[in-house]
C-alpha cells in the first residue's frame, strides 16, 4: 500500500492534484481532510481552530490505520500541509508493507495568491499564504518530490507524479556495468557541456575496456540504481567516512530523464535507508559554479567551507545534511 500526502500551501493546487490521482491509480481512496470535521461540528465540540484541526488529523489517523488493516486500497491519497512534527507522525505508518510518500506542490508565490477558478482568497488566506511560504511549506526537506506547477497544467502536474511513482531503486551489480557507464557519459556530454573542455567531454572513452573496468568497481563499491519501466536511469555510489558519516561519491541522473524527481528520490532514500543503519550524516562533494549545487541545496544540504581543486582546475566544495 501506498500513502501518498500532498503538500504544499493554501492555493497550490493539492485538492485538485489528489483527485486527480485517485482517478489514475488503481484502486484509490481520496480523504479530504477539510470534510473530516465540518465548522458546525468544530462549534458544537467548542474547539478552537487549532484544535479543531487537531481533530482532522486524529481523525485522519484512524482511517489511515483502519484502512491499514482492511487492506481494501492498494493506495490512499491526502491533501493536506506537512510540518516537521507530522512527517514524523505519518511515518509511523511505514512497514514492510506501507510506504508513506510526499509530493510537494511548489508554484510560485505569486501564483499562489492569485485567485483560481471559482475560488476568492480572502485577506486572511493570502497573509496564511505568505506566512506558509516564510515557514517552508513549499521546500520541505522531508518531501520525496518537489514540483515547481506555476506554469504546469494540473494534467501535466499529474503525468509528473505518476512517472515519479513508477520509479524504482535497487542495488547494482556487475552486469549493470554498460548502463552506469552510459549514463555517466551521456550526463556529461549533456549537463556539464558548458562546465567542462569540449575536448574531455567529445572523447570520454565508451568501449570493453570501460565497460570491464567499471564491471570490476562495482564488484568493490557500493551503488545504486533508480530504474523506469525497467530501464536505468540514475545512479550513486556511495562510500562510508566514519561509522556515523556517509558519503555520496558520485550522482548522475540520464537528461532525458533529469527533473523527474530520480535524483531526490535516490539521494532521499539514501539518506533515510543509512539514517536508520545509524548514520547520523551524508556529505557530498560537487562543483562550487556546477549545476549540482542548487539541486543539493534544495533537497537540504548545506554548503561548508570545505573546498579544493578538481580536474581542470575545478573547484569543488564540499556539502552536508544532518539525517
Amino acid at each position: 500500500m501506498k500513502i501518498i500526502n500532498i503538500n504544499g500551501p493554501i492555493n497550490s493546487g493539492k485538492t485538485t492534484i489528489s483527485k486527480l490521482l485517485q482517478e489514475k491509480l488503481p484502486q484509490s481512496l481520496f480523504i479530504e481532510v477539510d470534510d473530516l470535521l465540518s465548522d458546525d461540528e468544530q462549534v458544537k465540540l467548542k474547539l478552537t481552530r487549532e484544535q479543531g484541526w487537531a481533530e482532522r488529523l486524529k481523525r485522519l489517523d484512524a482511517i489511515i490505520v483502519q484502512e491499514k488493516n482492511l487492506q481494501c486500497y492498494e493506495n490512499i491519497i491526502f491533501a493536506y500541509p506537512m510540518t516537521d512534527k507530522t512527517y514524523h507522525q505519518w511515518k509511523l505508518w511505514e512497514d514492510e508493507n506501507t510506504k508513506f510518500i510526499n509530493i510537494t506542490l511548489a508554484p510560485n508565490i505569486d501564483i499562489c495568491l492569485q485567485n483560481r477558478g471559482t475560488r476568492k482568497l480572502t485577506e486572511g488566506e493570502k497573509a496564511r499564504i505568505r506566512q506558509m511560504y516564510q515557514e517552508g511549506y513549499h521546500c520541505s526537506k522531508f518531501a520525496d518530490l518537489i514540483i515547481n506547477n506555476s506554469l504546469q497544467t494540473p494534467q501535466e502536474t499529474l503525468q509528473k507524479i505518476l512517472n515519479f511513482l513508477c520509479l524504482n531503486i535497487c542495488r547494482a551489480t556487475p552486469d549493470d556495468a554498460y548502463d552506469i557507464k552510459k549514463i555517466h557519459i551521456e550526463t556529461y556530454q549533456k549537463s556539464y557541456k558548458n562546465y567542462l573542455p569540449d575536448e574531455y567531454i567529445d572523447n570520454m572513452p565508451f568501449n570493453g575496456e570501460i565497460i570491464e573496468r567499471t564491471k570490476k568497481y562495482l564488484k568493490e563499491t557500493e551503488c545504486w540504481l533508480v530504474t523506469y519501466e525497467n530501464k536505468s536511469i540514475a545512479f550513486a555510489y556511495v562510500s562510508y567516512l566514519t561509522d556515523d558519516v556517509f558519503e555520496i561519491n558520485a550522482l548522475y541522473v540520464h537528461p532525458q530523464y533529469q527533473k523527474h524527481g530520480a535524483g531526490s528520490l535516490l539521494v532521499n532514500d539514501l539518506c533515510k535507508s543509512k539514517k536508520a543503519q545509524g548514520f547520523l550524516k551524508c556529505v557530498v562533494w560537487t562543483m562550487k559554479f556546477g549545476p549540482s549545487l542548487p539541486f543539493y541545496k534544495k533537497i537540504g544540504f548545506v554548503p561548508t567551507n570545505d573546498e579544493k581543486m578538481w580536474k581542470f582546475e575545478i573547484p569543488i566544495i564540499k556539502l552536508e545534511k544532518n539525517l
